[in-house]
């Protein structure tokens, strides 16, 4: 079998290696750490590239079996091979797989990577490696190498896990992000390591943040209520389509949350089953206990009502989020 579920990494031995998955950042950072092994193991490397969609297959295994003028090893990177390694060019490549030369390591990325007989050709003499996207915790890990190993910087665990809650799990977002916390970290002469609070100032959030940042305070009366939704759309600029997004999500959420506690399921149950977090968790559950599922049921169909009318052109769009904020104060708010 390939070596994908072995390890995350390619062996400068490798002869063939594949990266396959959606992460187009991370299969970069993977090839890259593959042409420094290649250089640490033998000597300089030359790193030749194509692109899959216009080279001609030929062309690619012509250059990995031909040998450079200095003798130096090559590794050839094609990027979208799943388009170079096509249905009538798979042949060549599974000639090549059964006895690639010393001399090159040829490197196939692809977003999109068909398996079949070449994997088992390819597994003989290198690997195939899977760069999907990580998940939140590898994301968090990852960051938090990153900043030590990049920008010789600490950034704590709970500094990571807010990074990827507010970016994502996209590394090269994340790089980015960790490369502007680390230098205003390196200019504060009383800071020592990446916390919580850098992230939350400097790390903007996105407009789906801002606009879900207001369910929390749709919770807490009226007055709360109101001014948050103004806000939402006044100084954050947020589209009203996206507040009663917002306001309609929350409702589910507070008539799911009465169902499953009428039903007996514990408070943190609810919480893992409609995925609660954040500042309105708690606040969802306390309405939540107040709150009948038939009578939260209505609210949310009033909610789905403002919002259908609020696009249809039967009332004015901003106006649907500021009946919306009365619903919820009547509904438990406060």
């Amino acid at each position: 079998m390939p070596r994908q579920a072995a390890t995350s990494e390619a062996s400068p031995d490798d002869r063939v290696v594949v990266f396959k998955g959606k992460d187009e950042y991370l299969r970069s950072l993977r090839t890259e750490r593959l042409i420094e092994r290649v250089r640490e193991a033998r000597g300089d490397a030359e790193a030749i590239r194509f692109d899959g969609a216009s080279a001609d297959p030929a062309d690619v295994l012509d250059e990995c079996r031909s040998l450079d003028l200095l003798l130096r090893p090559k590794v050839v990177v094609v990027d979208e091979a799943e388009k170079l390694v096509r249905e009538s060019a798979r042949p060549l490549f599974e000639r090549y797989a059964e006895n690639p030369p010393d001399s090159a390591v040829l490197v196939l990325r692809s977003g999109a990577w068909r398996p079949g007989k070449l994997d088992k050709l390819i597994a003989k003499v290198g690997s195939i490696i899977d760069c999907d996207h990580l998940t939140p915790s590898q994301a968090a890990n990852w960051a938090a190498g990153r900043a030590r190993k990049r920008h010789e910087t600490t950034l704590e665990p709970a500094a990571a896990a807010r990074l990827v809650e507010r970016l994502g799990v996209d590394l090269g977002r994340l790089d980015s992000e960790v490369a502007k916390l680390a230098a205003a970290v390196a200019a504060d002469p009383g800071a020592t390591s990446i916390t919580a609070e850098h992230v939350r100032e400097l790390v903007g959030a996105t407009r789906e943040e801002e606009a879900w940042a207001i369910q929390a305070r749709l919770l807490a009366g009226p007055e709360e209520a109101l001014s948050a939704v103004r806000e939402a759309l006044e100084d954050w600029r947020q589209p009203p389509v996206m507040v009663m997004f917002a306001c309609v999500d929350l409702a589910r959420k507070v008539h799911g949350a009465s169902r499953l506690l009428g039903q007996g399921v514990p408070p943190q149950g609810v919480a893992k089953q409609l995925k609660l977090w954040g500042d309105s968790r708690d606040g969802v559950l306390a309405v939540a206990r107040r709150v009948d599922p038939d009578r939260a049921a209505r609210a949310l169909r009033r909610l789905i009502g403002l919002d259908r009318d609020s696009k249809s052109g039967a009332i004015r769009p901003e106006v649907a989020p500021e009946l919306a904020a009365l619903e919820f104060a009547s509904l438990g708010g406060r």
